[in-house]
């Protein structure tokens, strides 16, 4: 089975991962993506089987409709992406055109602010850092700062993403900077 277009998301657990790919997915390039809001604030994606947190299985029998013309978006903790040759088969070999984003903290201020997320999302526990980009994967690999994106809603970084984005998928992709902010905003009270 092979797969028109798709980027991976691989992001900690607690650390805003589920409102990231919720936010990329609203612009009209991507195939949108329903969640829900618990109390914490913490972002469910919706009609994404609980499988997709768990050891990478084949695509189809995720039981998702993945559109054929928009870019796909899939997310995974990365602790569940610790076999990379399970996962490059899984859930990047099926794709014709496939990107995979990795969220790293760049800073001392993100590490704080990565941990106070996590410890408020996932009530305490170890707040792990991401997993670096692998060497060897046969696809376009970029890494972002999800501090920079969601704390500071840095214009040079979502910019810098938005080229990232278009330039792969050859097509144009533009992230509205006062949706971002508006988006933002409503998140980082709660954080």
């Amino acid at each position: 089975m092979i797969l028109n277009k798709a980027i991976s998301l691989i992001y900690s657990p607690g650390h805003g991962g589920e409102f990231l790919a919720w936010l990329v997915g609203q612009n009209p390039a991507f195939a949108p993506v329903q969640s829900r809001i618990n109390n914490n604030n913490k972002w469910d994606l919706q009609n994404v089987p609980k499988f997709f947190h768990t050891a990478p299985v084949p695509l189809d029998q995720t039981g998702i409709n993945f559109s054929t013309d928009l870019i796909n978006i899939q997310r995974d903790h990365s602790d569940y992406v610790n076999d990379m040759h399970n996962y490059f088969k899984y859930r990047i070999e099926p794709w014709n055109k496939h990107m995979t984003i990795f969220c790293r903290i760049n800073s001392s201020k993100g590490t704080e602010w990565q941990h106070r997320l996590h410890n408020k999302k996932l009530d305490g526990g170890s707040a792990k850092q991401e997993i670096l980009p692998p060497g060897g994967l046969d696809t376009n690999v970029i890494t972002i700062d999800p501090y920079e994106l969601l704390e500071l809603n840095n214009i040079n970084a979502w910019t810098q993403l938005q080229c990232d984005i278009s330039d792969y998928f050859e097509q144009p992709i533009y992230f509205h900077n006062k949706t971002n902010t508006k988006f933002i905003e409503f998140w980082s009270k709660s954080n």
